[in-house]
């Protein structure tokens, strides 16, 4: 019985991955972070910080692109040490524009984004964000592709508990990786 499942999985392995290296999907994997710029009321309260992150994208089976990221932001605060830290969680589109050398995009996502204001004393509060934005993919022979990008995100659209909405611009730089 074992042997049987054995050559079942091989077999099945075998298909899955010769109907995959035929389709037209690929999928990119990146690394990368960037500047952090505070916007509206965010802005009184803290200075531009950083980000770091990820990003995933699937493309090729329909006219837009399918993304995933997860991005970890700081903020520090003008006054004392504390700062505003944000996890980015996010599921979007973009839409390629056709170029010949590189490949410009625009770009819509819904973020799920956990605030905190640190120490890790402060309070946390979950909120539904938004981002859009433009970027611009350009290959690096026998390493992949640079993804330049700069978004404003809305961190609490949805969800709010009675503040105004915050926002910044994040403009990011990231290493793609191919890996189907």
């Amino acid at each position: 019985m074992n042997r049987m499942v054995t050559i079942i999985c091989v077999v099945s392995i075998f298909v899955f991955g010769t109907l995959l290296a035929q389709s037209p999907v690929n999928v990119n994997l990146g690394i990368g972070g960037g500047l952090s710029l505070p916007m509206d009321k965010l802005s009184d309260a803290t200075n531009a910080g950083f980000h770091l992150g990820g990003k995933a994208r699937i493309s090729g089976f329909m006219p837009l692109n399918v993304t995933g990221s997860a991005n970890y932001n700081r903020l520090a605060f003008k006054v004392g040490s504390d700062a505003f830290e944000v996890w980015m969680l996010g599921a979007g589109i973009e839409y390629p524009i056709p170029s010949v050398s590189v490949s410009p995009y625009f770009a819509l996502e819904a973020l799920l984004d956990i605030m905190t204001k640190m120490p890790p004393a402060g309070d946390t509060r979950k909120s539904i964000g938004v981002g859009l934005g433009c970027g611009v993919e350009f290959p690096v022979p026998g390493l992949g592709s640079i993804d330049a990008s700069a978004k404003y995100q809305f961190f609490n659209v949805l969800l709010k508990e009675g503040e105004e909405t915050v926002s910044q611009i994040g403009v990011t730089v990231l290493l793609m990786f191919g890996v189907m």
